[in-house]
C-alpha cells in the first residue's frame, strides 16, 4: 500500500454536468474510481459553446443527476468557451494542485482550444498528458464542414503533446491512427465505464418489465439523427407475427437535434 505522500497525483479535464451527458457521466465515475488510491482533481469544462446552439439546450444547466464527486477529490467547475475569467482561474487550480498526469476526456471540437491550452501548461509544469478518446469527433458536429476541418487541422497539436492514449475498442484504434499519427506511443485499450447509477433498487418504479421469455433490446442515450433509432423500429415492427412475441424494445433516452421520427413511430 503506498503512503499518501508517494500517492500519484492525477487531474481529470473532462465534462461537467450544465450540459449533461455520457461524457459527464463517465468522467464522475472515472474520478471517483481513481480516487481510491491516488491524489485526484478534476478540471470541468462547463459553458461549451454558447447555450442556444447546444442539442437539447432546453435542459442545459437543469439539476439532472445526483451523482457526486468523491469529497476527497478537488473540482474546479468550470472552464467556460470564451474563457475570461474562467481559464485563468482554472490555470492558477493547475499550477496549485501539479499534477503527475494529466489525463484529457476528449469527444467534441467545443472544448479543444482550452484542452489545447491546458495541455501546453500542463507540460510545462512537468505533467504526463494522457487523452482518453470517446470518439474522434462529435457525429452531429462533424457534419458542419467548418467544425470538422477545424479539428482535423488543431487536434494534431493536441496528440502531439500526449505521452499515451486510452480508447474504448479496436475499430477506435484503427480510426485514430486513420486520422492522427499516434506514432508509436502505448494505446491503451480499456472497457468503457458502468452506467449502474440508473439501477433501480425497488421494481415497483419500474415503468414496464419485459418478460422474462422475450429478448429484450434496449436503446439507450440520446435519440440524435445519425444513432438510426427510426432503422430500429421499422425493423421491429416488420417482424412477422409468430415472431414478433420472443422480442421486446426498450427506448430510454430524450430527443434532440430535430429528431421527431422515431417519437411518431413508437
Amino acid at each position: 500500500m503506498l503512503t499518501e505522500n508517494k500517492k500519484m497525483r492525477i487531474c481529470i479535464v473532462g465534462a461537467g454536468t450544465r450540459f449533461l451527458g455520457g461524457i459527464s457521466y463517465y468522467t464522475i465515475h472515472l474520478v471517483n474510481a481513481l480516487a481510491r488510491h491516488n491524489n485526484v482533481s478534476v478540471i470541468l469544462m462547463r459553458k461549451l459553446l454558447p447555450t442556444r446552439l447546444y442539442p437539447g439546450w432546453k435542459r442545459v444547466g437543469a439539476s439532472l443527476t445526483s451523482l457526486e464527486f468523491d469529497p476527497a477529490v478537488r473540482v474546479f467547475d468550470g472552464v467556460d468557451w470564451y474563457w475570461l475569467p474562467s481559464m485563468l482561474r482554472a490555470l492558477l487550480f493547475l499550477l496549485r494542485e501539479r499534477p503527475d498526469v494529466v489525463v484529457f476526456q476528449w469527444w467534441s471540437g467545443t472544448v479543444l482550444h482550452s484542452y489545447l491550452l491546458l495541455a501546453l501548461v500542463a507540460r510545462l509544469l512537468g505533467a504526463r498528458i494522457v487523452i482518453e478518446f470517446h470518439e474522434v469527433q462529435d457525429p452531429g458536429e462533424a457534419k458542419l464542414p467548418l467544425a470538422q476541418v477545424y479539428v482535423r487541422l488543431v487536434v494534431p497539436f493536441l496528440v502531439r503533446l500526449a505521452r499515451g492514449f486510452v480508447i474504448h475498442s479496436e475499430y477506435d484504434r484503427k480510426l485514430l491512427q486513420s486520422h492522427y499519427d499516434l506514432e508509436q506511443r502505448p494505446a491503451a485499450h480499456i472497457p468503457h465505464g458502468p452506467y449502474n447509477h440508473y439501477q433501480s433498487g425497488e421494481r415497483e418504479q419500474e415503468r414496464r418489465i419485459a418478460p422474462e421469455s422475450c429478448c429484450n433490446l434496449l436503446f439507450f442515450g440520446l435519440i440524435r439523427p445519425y444513432k438510426g433509432l427510426e432503422d430500429l423500429i421499422m425493423a421491429f415492427d416488420s417482424l412477422p407475427e409468430n415472431e414478433i412475441d420472443r422480442y421486446w424494445v426498450t427506448i430510454v433516452g430524450e430527443t434532440c437535434e430535430g429528431c421527431t421520427m422515431p417519437a411518431s413511430l413508437i
